[in-house]
């Protein structure tokens, strides 16, 4: 057993049980705050790492919310400019397939106008025409207008004709004159510009004078008076 000597406040000895054990301190207060804190200085520093966590926690949590957000800002941003794109390759389609409709159509137009004009030419080159009268229409290598509403004598005809931008017809030969003969819709007689006026016996063209194609012996060609009225039959050119 040990004794130990104990004053209390005023300095006196206090008398202890044998068995317990007495601390005389000499600087009560330094001593016992040293003791203190080196006791709570492990439950400090716990604090202060449960405080960092704690932080740290919060700023994690912060941060993955701002990433988040920015995450779903992001990808918003990103479908909207997805859709902006979207549409505007669905209009330069749908311009690009206009244009190419206008394209092709242009195209088309341009190939048959030059189709005409080349049909036009090859026309002009047959019958030596540049100007195509209106209503005459191509048989054979010719143009030749028929009528077959109004009746007219030969001298009228021919006027007509020519008011037309023609001249009264004259054939060319028994081909051509088949080629017409199915052109007409009916089976009444028409004028040409086949006549003998200057030498009886002579058949010449009206138009050019040269000598024309006729046939007495056929069943469809025959002498006729001048002053009949008839239908008749106009010819673009002056090549017969």
């Amino acid at each position: 057993m040990f004794a130990l000597l104990a004053l209390d406040h005023r300095g006196y000895a206090v008398p202890r049980e044998v068995h317990q054990s007495v601390c005389l301190l000499s600087d009560a207060p330094n001593q016992c705050g040293a003791f203190t804190l080196s006791r709570l200085g492990p439950l400090f520093a716990d604090m202060d790492e449960l405080k960092i966590r704690l932080s740290e926690s919060k700023i994690q949590a912060v941060q993955e919310r701002v990433e988040n957000n920015i995450r779903e800002v992001v990808e918003t941003e990103m479908q909207a400019v997805r859709n902006r794109i979207q549409a505007l390759e669905e209009t330069l389609l749908s311009v690009s397939k206009k244009f190419e409709g206008q394209l092709q159509s242009s195209l088309d137009r341009m190939q048959d106008q030059l189709k005409a004009v080349q049909n036009k030419l090859e026309r002009d080159s047959v019958t030596g025409l540049k100007d195509i009268p209106p209503n005459f229409e191509l048989i054979g290598s010719r143009y030749f207008y028929i009528e077959d509403k109004v009746w007219q004598n030969f001298t009228t005809a021919a006027s007509t004709c020519r008011q037309m931008g023609g001249y009264l017809a004259s054939i060319k030969d028994e081909e051509e004159l088949n080629l017409i003969r199915m052109k007409l819709e009916n089976e009444e007689p028409y004028w040409l510009g086949t006549n003998d006026h200057k030498e009886k016996g002579s058949f010449v063209s009206l138009a050019s004078g040269k000598p024309a194609f006729l046939n007495i012996d056929l069943e469809n060609m025959m002498m006729y008076d001048c002053d009949l009225e008839s239908y008749f039959i106009c010819q673009a050119d002056k090549e017969i």
